[in-house]
């Protein structure tokens, strides 16, 4: 959640009757997602909390002056070694402490959130980050996380907080090791641990945590689409999730551009750039019908989908092309996009497009010098081949004009820490506000 957007959450729920709510699961999701919960627990926080919750691993995120006030208890779980060692500010300070009481937790990780009048929202998020951390390094499978109370943060803002950070980075991709000790063992399930002075918001948190995770799992997929390698994930495997993402869901219809169509309409761009690919090149159409009273008052999203890019006959050097199975990430995210807005049962019509090729050196490559015609007639010289993006890019905009009347093109870009989910709802917002 980005304070820019007054709080991703608080947008969501703010722009909720246009959107709409009707939540609808996917599971084309190459990483096993985290399972979050919400349980009700007795006390406003630990410790006074701890009771049933023995056998358990436990997270309390905590202020500095509650450090403090933990030394007045004496609470013969924590020294005052521990208590200092919260102290003085830290943020994401982890302590690992076994409490004495037969009827505490077994195990309980305690992070510091530095000092309360300093409280923040990023600094959640790091807390959150560190406990997660520290609870795979640990090795446990589940683990409860005591909800805090923030200042200026109602509780169901907090728990979709605490949700998305435990989501992302509970990720990791190391799932072609062929040695399975070598993969690193992760979260299968949390449970946020809110107390039964908050019940009569207990149904909006658990709301909000759900809708949280759901939209964090499309950061996810776009994570795993874009760490595919290109000799395991082509451009076929590409073409194959989406229509599968299409498939499961009710709102989504997917059109595929294949060669054939592309040198029929003279797209000469996509063609170049793709021509000496393993695979040929397509342009692939996600269209989310969640407004059908406007039916051309839309939104699209155009992502570029390199699935590799060797730079073509300008070859990029040792050093620039290993990571260039991420060139793709550009369609990674729009497709994320698509799975998040049908997901949440988004009430306006977004449209996205997959510009996919593969950038390859082969006899029949692409030169620079070259002149080619795009999709609108306009012509284009090329200077240098490892300049491909914006070719395919141009005839997909042509075409998603060409194909979707009325669709506005607008160029944005991800801010810093965005989300593609964030990305979309500012979109969404920023068109509500033009036509208001």
């Amino acid at each position: 959640i980005n304070a820019e957007y007054g709080g991703f959450l608080a947008m969501l729920h703010a722009a909720r009757s246009r959107l709409g709510h009707s939540l609808r699961a996917f599971s084309t999701s190459l990483s096993p997602a985290l399972n979050v919960t919400v349980t009700s627990v007795s006390g406003s926080q630990w410790p006074e909390s701890a009771p049933g919750l023995h056998g358990r691993t436990s997270v309390a995120l905590l202020f500095e002056e509650d450090v403090a006030a933990l030394a007045d208890q004496n609470l013969p779980e924590f020294t005052d070694l521990h208590v200092e060692s919260l102290k003085g500010g830290k943020a994401s300070n982890v302590l690992e402490v076994f409490p004495g009481s037969a009827d505490g937790a077994s195990r309980l990780v305690v992070v510091g959130m530095g000092s309360k009048q300093q409280a923040s929202t990023n600094g959640l998020q790091k807390a959150v980050h560190a406990a997660i951390q520290r609870l795979n390094g640990i090795g446990v499978s589940s683990a409860g996380i005591f909800v805090p109370g923030m200042p200026d943060m109602a509780t169901e803002e907090v728990a979709a907080c605490i949700a998305e950070v435990a989501v992302l980075s509970n990720y990791s991709w190391d799932g072609n090791k062929s040695d399975p000790s070598k993969r690193k063992d992760r979260l299968a399930s949390v449970s946020l641990l809110v107390s039964r002075s908050h019940e009569q918001n207990l149904v909006s948190v658990e709301q909000a945590v759900e809708e949280q995770a759901l939209i964090s799992s499309g950061t996810i997929l776009a994570r795993d689409l874009a760490n595919q390698r290109a000799n395991q994930f082509t451009l076929d495997h590409f073409e194959h999730a989406a229509v599968e993402l299409g498939a499961n869901m009710e709102t989504l219809e997917v059109k595929v551009v294949g060669l054939d169509q592309i040198e029929k309409r003279k797209m000469g761009l996509i063609e170049a750039v793709g021509r000496a690919g393993p695979k040929p090149p397509r342009l692939i159409f996600l269209e989310h019908k969640g407004n059908p009273a406007e039916p051309t008052n839309r939104v699209g999203v155009v992502g570029k989908g390199i699935l590799f890019d060797t730079g073509g006959l300008n070859l990029k050097p040792t050093g620039a092309m290993e990571d260039m199975y991420l060139d793709k990430h550009g369609a990674a995210t729009v497709m994320a996009i698509m799975k998040t807005v049908a997901s949440l049962g988004v009430k306006a019509n977004v449209v996205g497009v997959l510009a996919l090729a593969e950038n390859s050196v082969d006899s029949v490559s692409y030169r620079p010098s070259d002149i080619l015609t795009a999709m609108n007639g306009n012509t284009v010289h090329v200077g240098n081949t490892d300049a491909e993006g914006r070719l395919v890019l141009a005839d997909a905009l042509t075409c998603l004009q060409a194909d979707y009347s009325g669709t506005p093109v607008s160029y944005t870009h991800l801010r810093a820490h965005e989300t593609p989910e964030h990305l979309v709802c500012r979109l969404l917002l920023e068109k509500k506000k033009k036509k208001q």
